[in-house]
């Protein structure tokens, strides 16, 4: 009896943080995307593309099979999770029509010592770059002073989510001809 309360509990304790996550989600999404509807699109990642962010990160950093995207007619939201030192950091990441990233937001963080991924001074050096920029720490990104692994992990957020969403508008056709009507983005 007392391992089906514990699962009880468990359960209803899982069920409010999760309900906490996406109500902080959309309020971070809504901050970044004003004019989104807050429909995710999900984007299945293939092998090939898991193949190309890897390269492109250096690295067999873990890509997720989905990606919950957003998308307005002023540009869109990729959703990101990273390793930090102390746990995960959930990302908003936007981006403007022309795929450079136009802002960051964090959803939840758990790192004691990396609070200044949120200000931003810290954030203003991911704004503008695109798939074409080098995007380091010590090339064009300072890192936070004691916050090594809390910057990276921001560098590597932003390197990823901007291969995929990249990858995103390049296979939604429907958002491409969207973007190019109104006059908002060249296409390819």
């Amino acid at each position: 009896m007392k391992r089906f309360l514990s699962a009880v509990v468990i359960f209803f304790m899982a069920a409010a943080l999760m309900a906490s996550y996406e109500s902080l989600r959309d309020s971070v999404v809504k901050e970044l995307l004003p004019d989104t509807d807050l429909k995710a699109q999900v984007f299945n990642v293939d092998a090939a593309l898991t193949a190309k962010v890897q390269k492109a990160l250096g690295s067999k950093q873990p890509v997720s099979a989905k990606y919950e995207i957003y998308s307005s007619k002023s540009g869109g939201v990729v959703i990101e999770h990273q390793m930090g030192k102390w746990g995960i950091i959930s990302m908003a990441i936007s981006f403007d029509n022309d795929g450079k990233v136009s802002n960051i937001g964090i959803i939840t963080m758990q790192e004691k010592r990396g609070a200044g991924i949120k200000e931003h001074y810290f954030i203003k050096q991911f704004i503008g770059k695109s798939l074409s920029d080098t995007i380091e720490i010590g090339n064009g990104i300072t890192g936070l002073s004691g916050a090594t692994i809390s910057s990276k992990a921001v560098v590597i957020a932003v390197k990823r989510a901007l291969i995929i969403y990249d990858a995103f508008t390049a296979q939604s056709t429907p958002l491409r001809l969207r973007l190019r009507k109104h006059g908002e983005a060249g296409g390819n």
